[in-house]
């Protein structure tokens, strides 16, 4: 199904207790709409902070997407604990 508000945001909360990282992953997911794949696929060059936008060269239909950053969200990646400044290095280090 899906959550209501006070749900996710409580789910964002735990998630950054275990790991900030993964409470970010969990922003980006709830944010943008993006699949678990897309997320988990994206690179740290993808990624223009001060644009608040992300660009997903391949999404399940096998066209690129660009994707709006709300400012919680770009506040949230802005304070990832290894930093975006990894070139092509994927921006979570999580799989599936």
């Amino acid at each position: 199904d899906w959550l209501q508000p006070e749900q996710a945001f409580r789910m964002i909360k735990a998630a950054e207790g275990v790991d900030p990282e993964f409470g970010i992953l969990l922003h980006f997911l709830l944010y943008t709409g993006c699949r678990l794949n897309e997320g988990l696929g994206l690179t740290c060059d993808k990624l223009i902070i001060d644009e608040a936008f992300a660009y997903l060269p391949q999404t399940k239909n096998e066209d690129p997407r660009g994707v709006h950053l709300p400012p919680v969200l770009v506040a949230a990646l802005a304070n990832h604990p290894r930093g975006l400044s990894r070139g092509k290095e994927k921006v979570f280090r999580f799989r599936k």
